[in-house]
């Protein structure tokens, strides 16, 4: 297994290279386009345009600083940018949902900016799921300009002709940013998808290289070896998200195969045999751990979402409770 362990942490490495790269262009991206909406403020402020925006310009501004300093950040050799990508869709969901409420009166255009954002939801979960979030938008949208006036955010007013046809060139605006910031996503959405194809094809080309040396072992037992391999090397029980569907996806196998083999090989249902691993990782981050991260961030890093179900688990498998583990851990280092 150590040919396919090396084709694995190739394929790891390449993929983070690429989500580090895809996240530098989308904050770079946002910085540019929150820079030009304070600008372009200013500047019509101060025109013999005149024009008012609906949306205030400290909360533009105080995004414009969010995104700068994440643009500071994605410089560092540390930067990971898939663990800050969840928060900035959400922050991007709430910025346009604010932005929807406070123009609505005027123009229902800044709702073109969920389909970029819709699209980022695309790389972080299923398809099925994201068509599930763009219908729930779908139905926001209807609903903002009711929301609006039941929060008194908009009022219907008379537009000028002049303020009119300022408001057509900002619309065309806005159209050259959802799409470029569409385009960009859709980009390294293919790019990501055709390293982990790359990656599938090197594994097909490692079963088929290690074929003879597995002939001794049932396919139940090779699939069982194969989800040991792929827990051990990528730890996808890290993420509270991790279903028997995507393991059965990542070993090209099916849910139904991958759950007979873990009770006929493991004797174990897929749940305990996660919750096995993310116990031992907890126990591992304790190990390596001087007090310096509390429980809550370990077991969370682990997997785990609610600390009832840790505690229960956590006692269930080793015995003890959390906080006697660690107390009889550093009686031991002392001794």
């Amino acid at each position: 297994m150590k040919l396919n362990s090396n084709l694995m942490n190739q394929n790891s490495t390449e993929t983070t290279t690429k989500r580090n790269e895809f996240g530098r262009f989308l904050i770079f991206s946002l910085l540019g386009i929150f820079l030009f909406y304070n600008g372009l403020m200013l500047f019509l402020k101060h025109s013999d345009f005149n024009y008012k925006f609906s949306i205030d310009q400290p909360t533009v501004f105080f995004a414009f600083l969010v995104m700068a300093y994440l643009g500071y950040i994605s410089f560092k050799k540390t930067f990971d940018f898939w663990p800050i990508y969840k928060v900035i869709t959400i922050g991007l969901y709430g910025l346009i949902f604010y932005l929807a409420l406070v123009t609505c009166h005027k123009s229902m255009i800044p709702c073109l900016f969920y389909i970029p954002v819709l699209l980022m939801t695309l790389m972080q979960t299923s398809i099925k799921n994201a068509m599930f979030f763009s219908l729930i938008t779908l139905i926001l949208c209807y609903f903002t300009p009711h929301i609006s006036q039941g929060l008194d955010m908009a009022h219907p007013e008379v537009i000028t002709e002049q303020a009119a046809k300022t408001l057509k060139y900002l619309m065309y605006i806005i159209l050259v940013m959802v799409a470029y910031l569409s385009f960009l996503v859709l980009y390294f959405y293919n790019e990501l998808n055709k390293i982990e194809n790359k990656s599938m094809s090197m594994e097909q080309l490692y079963n088929v290289l290690a074929e003879p040396a597995t002939e001794t072992f049932s396919a139940s037992e090779q699939l069982y070896l194969k989800i040991l391999d792929y827990m051990e090397i990528k730890k996808p029980y890290t993420s509270p998200e991790f279903t028997i569907k995507i393991l059965a996806k990542r070993v090209k196998s099916n849910a139904a195969y991958v759950s007979r083999a873990l009770n006929q090989e493991g004797g174990k249902k897929f749940a305990d045999f996660v919750q096995e691993y993310r116990i031992k990782h907890v126990q591992e981050l304790i190990s390596n751990n001087e007090g310096e991260i509390k429980l809550e961030v370990i077991y969370k890093k682990a997997g785990f979402t609610h600390q009832s179900t840790f505690n229960r688990k956590f006692k269930e498998i080793t015995g003890l409770t959390p906080s006697k583990y660690i107390e009889a851990l550093k009686k031991t280092k002392n001794m």
